[in-house]
């Protein structure tokens, strides 16, 4: 069962920049509780959607489904790069493997970023606050977060 719902997450996260409107990118983000690699690609001139593949440092494996509306945009003097403030969501799921245990959970984000974008990368912060959901043992809700720093490169 854990197979499948990896294989079933991957196709999902390769699939989704299928059907970008625009360009595509590639990056990583530090951050916590997790880090990881990220794919990022323009939905519409002011929404940007993301897959993040992350590696938690409780031995979790969490696929971050996102997208961000730019709410605004400042040009910089004298130069063609841009800071963005961005609001958005995330829906996580997350798959964790420990000794002898496995959990299947998710996270439902809102999420706050400001991004500051150069002619072929962008440099991000991005914080998310909301609700997590785990099926161990029944099913139990708390309050859940995630910050991160991270680049992307754009193809």
């Amino acid at each position: 069962m854990k197979k499948l719902i990896i294989c079933l997450l991957l196709v999902l996260a390769v699939s989704l920049p299928i059907f970008a409107k625009g360009n595509l990118g590639i990056g990583a983000e530090v951050g916590y509780p997790s880090s990881g690699l990220t794919f990022a690609f323009d939905i519409t001139e002011k929404v940007d959607g993301y897959v993040t593949l992350r590696f938690n440092y409780g031995s979790a494996l969490e696929f971050a489904f996102g997208a961000e509306f730019k709410v605004a945009e400042f040009v910089l003097e004298n130069s063609t790069d841009k800071i963005n403030l961005n609001l958005g969501g995330q829906f996580v799921p997350t798959l964790v493997i420990g000794h002898n245990y496995s959990m299947f959970g998710m996270r439902f984000l809102g999420t706050l970023g400001l991004s500051y974008d150069f002619s072929d990368v962008t440099l991000y912060f991005r914080t998310g606050l909301g609700l997590g959901i785990a099926f161990s043992d029944g099913i139990h809700a708390k309050f859940d977060y995630h910050a991160a720093l991270g680049f992307i490169y754009h193809l």
